[in-house]
């Protein structure tokens, strides 16, 4: 019953669908949940009554979830129960659309080509002097061989047939224009002299220096051009084009980076083919080739006074010490240039040790002046100028039955050993002492301190050979000179004598 200040009309009716039993298959479960609507102005389908029990077979409200108003008619829905949505599964699988959907995106990009327009590399243009039109040079075809380092030495058999028609007996073939242009770009830019770039410590090459074997990446030769190089007893002036073809040879060796540079020397007169050392690119190298090949080649020209081409030069160092650099001469001053422009191996051929003057001290001059004018008198003079003179028409007469008979000349580099064969009882005339060899050696032991162990660099390599006459023999004194200037500075020395001694290391085997 209800209740009694209760009045159907003051309940609002619900509005709801009723669901019959026979809306239910018969082989469903039954019923288990009733929804009604309370208000009409409830959201559609808000319920207000959650689950209810029904019974087995009738299809009725439960008893306690009944409305208020039994006697009211409400509208009632039995709804089945929906199996429970999985929100898992929808979040799993909006994440897999969502992964294709990426993937399919990165590899679409993955098919998308950037198209970077190319620079082209600027040209790189050699600029090389060109070469004095008189000189005749022919031309030599290389074949292309894989570049390795070799030895540059005159006794290996060369890579490519070097000739001339020329200057000398050593030519440098020109190369294939379209072979690789082998230049290593330095850290410090374009090489001096060259237009072009080397590293500044080079590329080492090795070379057979007439029987020396060594190597370096800062090469220097220097070549005695006294006359006592062209004495008959050494060959004469054909020994001396051999000494300077296989030195053409051993120019032409050398890899294209290593730095090299020629010294030739007379007396106190140097001259040196650069200023510092150069890479040995094959324009440098023919240039190097032509400025050696006048050197002694004319007899009328002997020495490097006689030619424009040798401008003598000073050593740098004003300090040296024990010989001083105003005496400074022949090779020791050779080796005094080199050092200091940086020479990791130094290679030199000389014909022996030579007298070096000694600037006199006042007492030294006061000396020789009481000594001449107590040994020296006018007859005695006399008598060394006619024993010069005799010698001077002697070799006069020789070289002219030479020339008739299409010989060589014959050199004399030093005239008072002739005087006194040819003349035994003529005196020699007094003269002021020279340096000892032992204060050459100990010159070049300062200098070498100076220039590379006060810097940290190692200390350099010089090898000497010393080229004398077939018949000749070496003094203990010279020899363990020159022994001790190569042992002390890390090179070697060797002995040729003659002309058949340089064929002898230099011949192909």
């Amino acid at each position: 019953m209800p209740p009694e200040n209760h009045h159907p009309s003051a309940v609002p009716l619900p509005q709801a669908v009723t669901l019959g039993v026979e809306d239910l298959a018969p082989e469903e479960s039954p019923p288990v949940a009733m929804v009604v609507n309370a208000d009409t102005s409830s959201p559609p389908g808000e319920p207000v009554l959650k689950a209810i029990v029904a019974p087995e077979e009738t299809v009725i409200p439960h008893p306690v979830a009944a409305v208020r108003d039994p006697w009211v008619e409400y509208a009632i829905q039995w709804l089945r129960p929906r199996p429970k949505q999985n929100d898992a599964a929808q979040k799993v699988s909006a994440f897999t659309v969502a992964l294709a959907v990426h993937a399919v995106i990165i590899f679409l990009l993955g098919l998308v080509i950037l198209s970077v327009p190319l620079i082209d590399p600027p040209a790189l243009t050699a600029v090389v002097a060109p070469v004095d039109p008189t000189i005749e040079v022919e031309s030599v075809q290389l074949q292309k061989v894989q570049r390795v380092s070799h030895a540059s030495s005159a006794s290996a058999t060369p890579t490519f047939t070097i000739t001339s028609n020329a200057l000398s007996n050593v030519a440098i073939p020109d190369f294939d224009r379209k072979a690789s242009l082998d230049v290593t770009i330095g850290m410090q830019g374009f090489g001096a002299d060259m237009g072009l770039g080397f590293e500044p410590d080079g590329v080492e090459s090795k070379v057979n220096f007439f029987g020396i074997k060594s190597s370096g990446k800062r090469i220097a030769f220097v070549i005695d051009a006294e006359k006592f190089m062209l004495e008959d007893k050494k060959g004469g002036m054909p020994a001396y084009e051999k000494v300077k073809e296989e030195i053409g040879r051993m120019l032409a060796g050398l890899n294209r980076a290593t730095a090299f540079n020629l010294l030739v020397y007379e007396g106190g007169r140097l001259a040196t083919f650069r200023d510092k050392l150069i890479p040995a690119q094959p324009s440098a190298i023919r240039e190097a080739l032509a400025w050696l090949a006048p050197l002694n080649k004319d007899f009328d020209r002997l020495g490097i006074a006689a030619s424009a081409e040798y401008n003598s030069m000073q050593v740098k160092a004003t300090n040296l010490e024990p010989v001083q650099a105003k005496d400074i001469s022949g090779y020791p001053k050779a080796i005094q240039a080199a050092l200091e422009m940086d020479v990791h191996t130094l290679f030199i051929i000389n014909s022996g040790w030579r007298h070096m003057h000694r600037t006199p001290t006042e007492k030294e001059k006061k000396e020789l002046e009481k000594r001449r004018e107590k040994e020296w008198d006018e007859k005695k003079q006399a008598e060394w100028a006619l024993a010069v003179k005799e010698a001077h028409d002697f070799v006069d007469k020789e070289n002219a039955a030479r020339k008739a008979k299409g010989v060589p000349p014959k050199v004399i580099a030093d005239w008072w050993p002739l005087v006194r064969q040819r003349s035994p009882k003529t005196a020699y005339p007094p003269s002021y002492r020279g340096y000892t060899p032992e204060e050459v050696e100990d010159t070049i032991k300062h200098s070498v301190s100076d220039l590379y162990r006060d810097a940290n660099k190692p200390r350099p390599e010089v090898n000497v050979v010393l080229f004398i006459g077939e018949d000749e023999m070496v003094s203990p004194v010279i020899e363990e000179h020159f022994k001790n200037l190569t042992r002390g500075n890390r090179g070697k020395l060797k002995v040729l004598k003659g002309l058949a001694g340089i064929e002898d290391v230099t011949k192909v085997k």
